[in-house]
């Protein structure tokens, strides 16, 4: 058997070592009961959680649609659109926080390997042990009467890379000793190298390893305690309120070859289930959004692939806007993509700049075989003078959408080295971060 192709359980004997310094293995503070006429109500698992930058409580929402916007060797892009049926309000630039689920299938197997099976749906107490320390506390994202299921569907993540110190606490569990001395040689000081080389350059994640080594059965609380919450996933509503207050879409692009567990689960919950119903809440709003007071702003717009998406919503909202014969100031579009064909909503965007909403639009093709490589940074080079002049104005505002941190960072010394060519770098560093303060400069960063 092999850890999802990363490593050959059958060889495992080979990494072994002899001399093995292990760590105090932490005290375990949880358990997981099952008492009589216990009972707890799943539906209303998320009603006393607190989610990240939450606004509003977490409601169901249908999925009316999802397709494929465009699809590169190694992506696809993809858009739901989502009902609103309550008609929260929302401006173009808010996001939303996602609930995703683990899978079924997966769920199942932990709970069979964890002797699980037939207790998955009776409700269970979550308490502490007797334990002296204070700070020993049950997570705050764990109910205290759910069900096995419902820890292992929603509230915890088995798909992240396990620290040593699960793997130290994992040994007491483990049946077969060459197994366990191998998980002893994850977890002692001189197994470092080793737990580099094989679990963290490999990805190995809990999963994982629980489904390699077969005499390994933990108990559920133990999982609770060393791992971390299944965490929403935000993603930014790409459309406007104002032309469609009954709908919600959102954008987001996934490795076709390994899709992330939010992904993975969107996907399914619209093929698969009937309801297609998802779990979400609304976010607080940052800086990053169309608001009234921008609307006679000259803007200009800089994203990298998906990110593109919430300037999908400004465009959409402006256009309304001009057609109820609002003045809008000029905006100016900076798009980069990998090709054209994930160049998404391309004929909409030459759409908007034909029908003036856009006064010009700039697309980037960094991967395209027929074009000479392209970044939304040369493109801002190209166009220096208007940009600088743009950009310098007392009645404009810039936004930039990117995916990673070296993305933006990359993006705002392009604007610096433009914008303040016979400036110290130092100097046009501060002017850009006094802009950020003020809120000329706005930034949305997706990790």
């Amino acid at each position: 058997m092999k850890l999802e192709g990363k490593i050959n359980i059958n060889d495992i004997g080979k990494f072994i070592i002899t001399e093995r310094t292990l760590p105090k293995q932490p005290n375990e503070y949880l358990e997981v009961s099952f008492p009589a006429k216990l009972t707890c109500d799943t539906e209303a698992v998320f009603d006393n959680i607190n989610f990240p930058f939450a606004i509003s409580s977490v409601k169901s929402h249908k999925i009316k649609s999802l397709q494929i916007l465009g699809k590169s060797d190694e992506k696809e892009v993809h858009e739901i659109v989502l009902e609103n049926e309550n008609q929260f309000k929302f401006l173009p630039g808010d996001t939303i926080g996602i609930l995703p689920e683990n899978d079924e299938e997966e769920v199942e197997f932990i709970l069979k390997r964890l002797d699980l099976l037939e207790k998955a749906d009776i409700p269970c107490k979550i308490q502490l042990k007797n334990v002296s320390a204070k700070s020993v506390k049950i997570p705050v994202h764990i109910p205290k009467q759910t069900t096995c299921r419902v820890i292992l569907t929603n509230l915890i993540n088995y798909k992240c890379v396990p620290k040593k110190s699960l793997i130290c606490s994992l040994l007491n569990y483990c049946e077969n000793e060459t197994e366990r001395l191998f998980l002893e040689t994850l977890s002692s000081k001189e197994g470092n190298e080793l737990y580099n080389d094989l679990i963290l350059k490999k990805s190995v994640n809990v999963f994982d390893i629980l489904k390699a080594f077969e005499s390994l059965h933990p108990p559920l609380s133990l999982l609770i305690e060393h791992l971390p919450r299944l965490l929403p996933r935000p993603y930014s509503i790409s459309n406007s309120f104002l032309n469609n207050p009954k709908e919600m879409k959102i954008i987001f692009s996934s490795f076709i070859d390994n899709r992330g567990i939010t992904t993975k689960y969107l996907k399914k919950i619209y093929n698969v289930n009937s309801t297609k119903i998802v779990n979400l809440y609304f976010r607080q709003p940052s800086k990053f959004r169309f608001v009234e007071e921008y609307y006679s702003k000259d803007i200009l717009m800089i994203s990298v692939g998906c990110a593109v998406s919430p300037f999908l919503g400004f465009l959409e909202e402006k256009s309304y806007l001009m057609e109820q014969g609002l003045e809008m100031g000029r905006w100016f579009l900076y798009c980069g993509f990998r090709c054209k064909s994930t160049a998404i909503y391309r004929s909409r965007i030459v759409n908007y700049e034909k029908n003036g909403v856009l006064e010009k639009y700039y697309e980037c093709l960094s991967k395209e075989e027929s074009t000479e490589s392209e970044y939304v940074q040369d493109a801002i080079k190209k166009s220096q003078v208007e940009f600088s002049s743009l950009a310098l104005s007392n009645n404009s505002i810039l936004f930039i959408c990117a995916d990673g941190n070296l993305i933006s960072k990359d993006i705002r010394a392009c604007i610096q080295k433009c914008v303040f060519p016979d400036i110290d770098e130092s100097d046009s560093k501060d002017i850009i971060l006094d802009w950020i303060k003020s809120g000329k400069y706005i930034e949305e960063i997706w990790i």
